[in-house]
């Protein structure tokens, strides 16, 4: 792979996907990368065990996502990280937030 060449992973709306792509030579465009909500705890109150399980992990793994070193490496590599939702954008590191813009899967600004 030559370092002139652009390569663009498509998370398919989710941003906790493991990868290492970090390790290539080349330009990285990461997005759109979405599951930052979180729901408010009320609303899982009526949830069984797996569910809330399931809820935990979720909420553990986006707070991860600010101190664990395989998305520090993945966002500094990136060349442009596309996200979808504001929730998604305040987890990403403010050190990278330069690089994030949000934007639909669909193509669409979320504005209009």
């Amino acid at each position: 792979m030559n370092r002139d060449d652009i390569v663009h992973y498509i998370t398919f709306g989710n941003i906790h996907l493991p990868t290492f792509l970090f390790l290539m030579k080349s330009k990285l465009v990461i997005g759109p990368m979405g599951g930052g909500s979180v729901l408010n705890y009320r609303y899982i109150r009526d949830y069984n065990f797996k569910d809330k399980l399931k809820y935990y992990l979720h909420t553990f793994v986006n707070m991860s996502v600010k101190f664990n070193p395989f998305y520090y490496l993945l966002f500094s590599r990136s060349s442009k990280i596309i996200l979808r939702t504001e929730e998604t954008y305040r987890l990403v590191p403010k050190i990278f937030r330069d690089k994030c813009e949000i934007f639909l899967e669909t193509g669409i600004d979320p504005n209009i």
